[in-house]
């Protein structure tokens, strides 16, 4: 099956297409060179819904859109939707990292989950909605190493490293956007 992946992310595009499943997601960014989606909904579902909508109206085929971030305990849920610009809107990954470590500061609970919703949007135009969750904690300080985003100061449950320093294939095996594709797949009768 191939989708167009409404997500100019080459992390997140290269991660879903590596999971060896019967689906091949091509960059919207391909096709639309210059087109920047609007993601001013207030959570999860309903910016992925708009992301895919955004590009089925333009192009009519099969798309898939996803939306992610990390959601903190103390801090009611944040960053949320504004995962990626937590520390303003051109914030690198690590500007973001150091943003929620500051605000964690002496904090006890560092309790979090990563949460990825897809939003699919069928020839007929019907749109189905799939959630991911991992869960974990936000360590006290940066950890070098792979990953992107988060990854080098969320550290999954029963873990005592952060995803940037485990294996690629760890990440891919228990992560929000794996568990969201996973469903996705399930639901639409791939393997």
């Amino acid at each position: 099956m191939d989708l167009i992946f409404a997500s100019a992310n080459k992390h997140k595009l290269r991660e879903l297409n590596g999971l060896g499943l019967e689906v091949v997601l091509r960059s919207y960014g391909e096709i639309f060179t210059h087109l920047v989606l609007a993601e001013d909904e207030l959570t999860f579902e309903g910016n992925a819904v708009s992301k895919a909508s955004q590009i089925f109206k333009l192009t009519g085929q099969l798309t898939l859109a996803e939306d992610s971030g990390l959601e903190v305990e103390a801090l009611n849920g944040a960053p949320g939707v504004y995962s990626a610009r937590f520390a303003g809107p051109k914030a690198t990954d690590k500007e973001n990292c150091d943003n929620l470590l500051k605000l964690l500061h002496g904090v006890k609970n560092r309790r979090a989950k990563f949460t990825a919703v897809l939003a699919y949007i069928d020839c007929d135009g019907k749109v189905s909605t799939y959630r991911g969750e991992c869960h974990g904690k936000i360590a006290e300080s940066h950890a070098l190493g792979h990953g992107f985003g988060y990854d080098p100061i969320f550290i999954p449950e029963g873990e005592s490293l952060p995803f940037s320093l485990l294996p690629k294939e760890f990440k891919l095996k228990v992560s929000h956007r794996t568990a969201a594709f996973k469903a996705f797949c399930s639901a639409q009768g791939l393997r």
